[in-house]
This record gives structure tokens, sequence and C-alpha cells, in this order.
């Protein structure tokens, strides 16, 4: 095999709680990370070019050795001692940046997943656990790539409890997707984020979590209420969703809000009343309303991956 072509799914973290921080300023987490139905495409080839890493696509305005495509191929390549190894990579970006919808984490796991394949390295995901956490705290989960309590700083992955999952699986969620891309360090350095959300031991949180009806309103997002302190067009966002009914959590540490319903039907409805009202702004001049129109809000339906 030369050629390898996949894809890399987004995430949404339907409850994510900042339990501590440890001396080395890395926080720590709980949080119930589940895959949904939004991709990045890759297609990876090998080269004989002397064993050169190549990004034969942009992506977003980041130069290539900051790309975290890049940066995984080339920790993977040093790691095995294989100098004359090499790949070209292009990406198709689906997955909106700065979102909290983890894309470059998921495009980061997955070149490691495809070369160790591609390369025929044979290592198993727990020996690529640890290159994983190196490159981000996001991309460990996206070796697994399906729904999982995530804690620590995302080295500990617990696979969703069976009865649980099939509650997740058959969900559907639109998201609230503005051009507003934040970046994560932002979030985390505020000095107004909340870092002392008790942590549960994991059978207490599967109970809790089987508790909650619906399952997806277990909980909060601690990063939420400082997103919308240092962003007053998402505060206005939420406002805004909340005076149409519809009840949305922040995604991550980004700028993508999430509504989650049991049906397509029900969400495809939602994101319709959603648009429609969102057109309809265009009759106001309120300042509420300038930070709306400010975000350019685009609705997106998507199941779970």
């Amino acid at each position: 095999m030369t050629v390898l072509s996949i894809k890399a799914p987004a995430k949404l973290n339907l409850f994510l709680h900042v339990t501590g921080r440890r001396e080395d300023g890395y926080h720590l987490l709980q949080s119930l990370f589940v895959p949904i139905a939004l991709y990045d495409g890759l297609n990876l080839k090998l080269n004989s070019r002397g064993g050169q890493i190549r990004r034969l696509t942009e992506n977003h305005g980041i130069a290539e050795d900051d790309d975290l495509v890049i940066k995984a191929a080339r920790l993977l390549k040093s790691t095995v001692g294989r100098s004359e190894l090499g790949v070209d990579i292009e990406l198709e970006k689906v997955i909106p940046s700065g979102a909290g919808l983890g894309g470059g984490s998921s495009d980061a796991a997955a070149v490691l997943l495809a070369l160790n394949q591609l390369w025929e390295l044979q290592l198993s995901p727990q020996e690529l656990l640890p290159l994983a956490l190196q490159l981000g705290a996001d991309v460990p989960f996206f070796l697994y790539k399906r729904a999982a309590i995530v804690e620590g700083i995302g080295e500990r992955i617990t696979p969703l409890r069976q009865d649980l999952n099939a509650r997740v699986a058959g969900a559907h969620y639109v998201l609230f997707v503005p051009k507003l891309p934040i970046p994560t360090v932002n979030i985390f350095k505020d000095p107004g984020l909340k870092r002392d959300t008790p942590s549960l031991e994991l059978p207490q949180l599967e109970e809790a979590l089987f508790a909650s009806e619906p399952l997806w309103h277990y909980g909060h997002n601690d990063l939420e209420p400082v997103a919308c302190a240092q962003h007053p067009a998402l505060a206005a966002m939420v406002q805004w969703l909340t005076a149409l009914g519809i009840k949305v959590r922040m995604s991550g540490a980004g700028s993508v809000f999430f509504a989650v319903f049991e049906s397509r039907q029900q969400s495809e409805a939602v994101a319709a009343l959603a648009e429609q009202a969102y057109a309809e702004l265009t009759q106001h001049t309120d300042v509420a309303t300038a930070l709306l129109r400010s975000l350019d809000l685009r609705c997106v339906v998507v199941g779970a991956a």
C-alpha cells in the first residue's frame, strides 16, 4: 500500500469539569467526549524523496512546522528511528479551527494511526498513546474514537459503559458555529476560570450520568463562563438561543455551542427555527443584535460518528 485516505471526526464535550491544576501548569479535567459525524479528510502517500515529510495543502494560515499533522508524522518517525520514512499529506479541512471540536487533535491522531499502517510499524494504540499526549491533551481520545470519560490531562480514557453508550449513540446535535476561533490558551490562562469542580470516582460518575435525564444535561462546561466573558458576542448568542427555547452548552475551549436531541427530525426543526430567526435579525439595530450578526452564525446538524 502506498496511498491511504482516512476521515478524522470532530468531537463534543457533553460536559467538561476543571478539577484542578498541576504544578507544571497543566489543568486536570473530567469530561465526556463523544465523536460526531463531522470530518476532516486526509490523504497520505508514501514518497521516495529521502524521507521527506511534506504537507501539500494549506491549513488556514498555519505554518507547516506548526501544523499538528506534520508534527505527528515527524514525532512518529523520530520515535521509531527510521530516517528513510517519508510521506506527502493532503488535508481537506472541514472542522473549523478554534471551535472546541478537536479538529487539529483528530487530524494528528489520524496521522499517527494512518502512518502506523502505511509505514508498517505495527504499534499498538497503547504504544501510540504517549506520542498522542505529547501532541495535545485531546489527541489520545482520537486514537480510539468512541464515547469515553476522559480524565487527568487527557491520558486517562475510559470507554463509556454500554448502557450509557447506547443512550449517546442515537443522539443528534445542532452545532451553532460562529466565525470566531478561540485560542485554547486564552481560556485556560484566564484568572476567572473555575478550577475546583469536584472530581467523581468513575462508578459515581457513571451512576450520576445514568440518573440524569437526559444524559447530556449532566454537569456543565467550566470554560463556558470565561469564553462568554472574553467574547460578549458569545454571551449574546447564548441569551438569544435561550430566548428561542434552545438549551445549549459550549464544547471544549472553543466557540461552538451545541444542542442535543433524540431524533434527526427534532434537530433539523430546531436548526431551521434558529436559521429563520437569525435571518430576521437584519430588521433590528440594537447592540446585542449587532454582536450576533458579527458572528456570521451557521447551524450544522450532525449525528454520532
